[in-house]
């Protein structure tokens, strides 16, 4: 390029020393020369380019050919390097390694040597450029080298680690395998938590650091199992005897651990769990006793100042305020109860300290309980018995004065109050006084009671409901006193009345008394042998009645005797009880002569009934044996009409009679069961009247039986016509003979 530009130059040249010949110009003739020393300076360049070029076109091609040798070697123990098996054992890979390491450092001196012909070629070319490029090749080779060798270490120190780590791994296996060995061997006894405070204290401080050291080497043991797979995961477990021992350490360890520290916690918890109960229950236990015992010494302060009512009443408010104050500790006392047996059923051995405390306390709160439920009852009762008593004071009181009341009308009655029918009024008044004492003895012994009470428990009182006892039994004493002489002034006088009265109301009793013999007598019966004991028993109360006319025959008497002396307060009262008297036992004869008359009538009647039925059962039989008797049905008609005839004549004289007795049987019988009471047996009359009447059906059958063979001999004999008047007539006769029966009954 510059070679064809050199005719310009020279044509520039040319035309500038023309214009300068001409015309003598500083500043073309100072242009001319600085583009000719360009052009010179420029051209010298080249040339200098052109001949270190050349000279190094050969350094060039040998530096090339090195560093692309170097490449290539470099590239190759790179290659070798990933294609180490990762799965090998790694004392193999290392050995692999470290060749390749010995390789790249027989490549350290190609190195250096492309480096020293890279400088030459640099020093050969002077173009910057050139050398940038050669310098920017050398850094590169520098770059890949290095390169290599920071993968070779990171290799080695990999393999390195993980021999280091696999050593480290067995260690830390065996040494964590005999911890746990150890700490399990240490927890093999079962762990019998105790119950006494200080030996449960002991236990938890004695376990609390292997729980700690446990949970502390919980991370230790997590990362040894960790690493432990991840070296499981970097071999193949299917072609190393090592993965196997390796797999067998880590599961031992797993379990081991593990159960160590299932162990541990349940121990841990069963401690802490026993020793919160422990707590809970010895803080309730420490605040419940002082409380109980302050109530203890308050029960035993409570008593009432007197046996006075309002006193009592004012103890029995503040013992109600107290049972109330101990209810609403009944739920501290059973969660102090519940945590003792929580705490109980969470420890192993020494609970009989715990169910000592706990029976100790429940005795003295039961004892409490107990004792305030006694206090209130005691003054409850006491309460009850005073207030009992005070009413009993007041009615007995009223009754007393009532009395007197009475006494003091009687007495201001006069002369009227010496009538022997006052003897009465002033016997119930005396019986009533009398019937003050018991209530006065109750009274009297309530009053002693509570005064005893009183004395026993210090409390004053008690005498003076004693004086007020005694003050009311002295009215008593001098009122009955003053009654016993006004009933002696009486008795006397009402003696002769009052057994009159009292023989009076005795015979009285006595017709009642017959009078429900005759009524409990039972109704007339069916049979003979009991009408005959129903007469005799009628004929002793027949007796009984004779003597008790002659007893009110006396007692009319003597209530004459009392009118006639003017003992008598009521002369018409008197006659009327005797006539009273007289009218009853009347009316009871009577009715024993109508009882009487009635069983003698029945009595006749069955004798009657007997007798006619042994007749006609007589007549039945004899009938029954003519019957029997009868020749058998000839075979001729002549025969036959005879039979029949007699057998007509037998009708009329023997069964036709037969017939009105049985019916006057039925009707003597039937009339027996029908007036019979309700309740009297007549299956006896029934039984007879069945019989009859069997025997007599009986009877009655062979004689239509009779009739019939008489028809069918007198048939089959040819004479039909003969045979059916004879039938007519029989229908006839039959006919009338039904006519005269009477028609039948329901009864026999």
């Amino acid at each position: 390029e510059f070679r064809t530009q050199q005719p310009q130059l020279t044509h520039l040249t040319t035309v500038g020393e023309s214009v300068l010949s001409r015309s003598p110009s500083p500043d073309v003739k100072g242009k001319l020369s600085r583009v000719t020393a360009q052009w010179a300076d420029l051209l010298g360049k080249l040339d200098e380019r052109l001949t270190s070029l050349g000279a190094a076109a050969d350094t060039s091609r040998e530096f090339d050919a090195g560093l692309a040798r170097l490449r290539d070697t470099l590239q190759g123990i790179s290659d070798q390097l990933d294609d180490i098996p990762l799965d090998r054992e790694p004392e193999e890979q290392l050995r692999k390694v470290q060749t390749l390491e010995r390789q790249l450092e027989g490549v350290r001196p190609l190195l250096a040597d492309a480096e020293s012909a890279g400088a030459q070629l640099c020093d050969v070319l002077s173009d910057p450029a050139s050398r940038a490029e050669i310098q920017a090749k050398l850094a590169a080779v520098n770059r890949q080298y290095n390169t290599l060798q920071k993968k070779l270490d990171l290799r080695k120190a990999e393999i390195e680690g993980s021999l280091r780590d696999g050593r480290q791994f067995e260690a830390s296996c065996a040494k964590t395998l005999g911890w746990l060995s150890e700490e399990l061997g240490s927890l093999s006894e079962r762990l019998l938590v105790s119950a006494d405070r200080d030996v449960l204290q002991q236990q938890v401080e004695h376990h609390e650091p292997i729980y700690k050291e446990v949970l502390h080497k919980e991370h230790e043991v997590i990362m040894l199992l960790n690493k432990g797979r991840e070296l499981l995961g970097r071999s193949n477990g299917g072609q190393r005897s090592d993965t196997r021992n390796l797999q067998r350490d880590l599961d031992k360890i797993q379990q081991q651990w593990e159960k160590l520290r299932k162990d541990v916690v349940d121990r841990q918890t069963r401690l802490q769990t026993c020793m919160e109960h422990c707590r809970k229950y010895y803080r309730a236990l420490e605040a419940f006793i002082p409380w109980l015992a302050q109530a203890e010494n308050r029960v035993d302060s409570l008593r009432p100042d007197s046996f006075k009512r309002r006193d009592v009443e004012k103890q029995l408010r503040e013992l109600s305020a107290f049972r109330n104050e101990v209810w609403k500790k009944s739920g501290e006392f059973e969660n102090l109860r519940t945590l003792g047996e929580a705490f109980l059923g969470a420890c192993d051995v020494d609970k009989e300290i715990v169910k000592q405390e706990l029976a100790a306390v429940k005795a003295r709160w039961d004892k409490l309980n107990n004792e305030l439920l006694e206090r209130t009852q005691w003054l409850e009762e006491t309460s009850r018995r005073l207030l009992d008593l005070s009413e009993q004071l007041r009615d007995l009181a009223h009754s007393v004065q009532r009395c007197e009341d009475k006494l003091a009308s009687h007495d201001a009655l006069g002369g009227a109050a010496r009538d022997p029918k006052m003897l009465d009024r002033l016997k119930g008044l005396r019986e009533e006084s009398i019937g003050l004492r018991k209530p006065l003895g109750t009274v009297r012994q309530t009053a002693n009671d509570l005064a005893g009470e009183a004395a026993e428990a210090g409390v004053s009182g008690g005498a003076q409901l004693q004086d007020e006892v005694e003050g009311l039994a002295e009215r008593l004493d001098e009122l009955q006193a003053r009654l016993d002489d006004r009933c002696s002034q009486l008795q006397s006088a009402a003696t002769a009345l009052t057994q009159f009265n009292d023989q009076v109301k005795a015979l009285s009793m006595d017709l009642a008394g017959l009078e429900e013999e005759l009524e409990s007598m039972k109704p007339p019966a069916r049979d003979i042998k009991t009408v005959r004991v129903q007469i005799d028993d009628v004929n002793k109360l027949v007796n009984k009645i004779a003597h008790a006319s002659d007893e009110v025959a006396n007692a009319v008497s003597a209530g004459e005797r009392l009118v006639d002396s003017g003992l008598t307060p009521d002369a018409q009262a008197t006659r009327d009880q005797t006539d009273s008297l007289g009218r009853q036992l009347q009316r009871l004869d009577e009715r024993v002569r109508a009882r009487e008359t009635e069983l003698d009538t029945v009595l006749n009647r069955l004798h009657q009934f007997q007798q006619r039925q042994a007749d006609v059962l007589e007549d039945i039989q004899q009938a029954s044996e003519e019957v029997r008797r009868l020749k058998s049905v000839g075979s001729e008609v002549d025969v036959i009409k005879t039979q029949q005839e007699e057998f007509a004549s037998f009708r009329r004289q023997v069964v036709e009679p037969i017939a009105k007795t049985v019916d006057e049987v039925n009707r003597l019988g039937s009339g027996l069961i029908q007036s019979a009471a309700g309740g009297v047996n007549t299956s006896a009359l029934e039984k007879d009247l069945e019989k009859v009447n069997d025997k007599w059906n009986t009877l009655k059958d062979k004689l239509n039986e009779r009739d019939r063979k008489l028809d069918v001999g007198l048939l089959h004999s040819g004479k039909f016509q003969e045979a059916l008047d004879g039938l007519a007539k029989w229908l006839t006769d039959t006919e009338e003979m039904v006519a005269n029966q009477k028609p039948p009954s329901a009864d026999y």
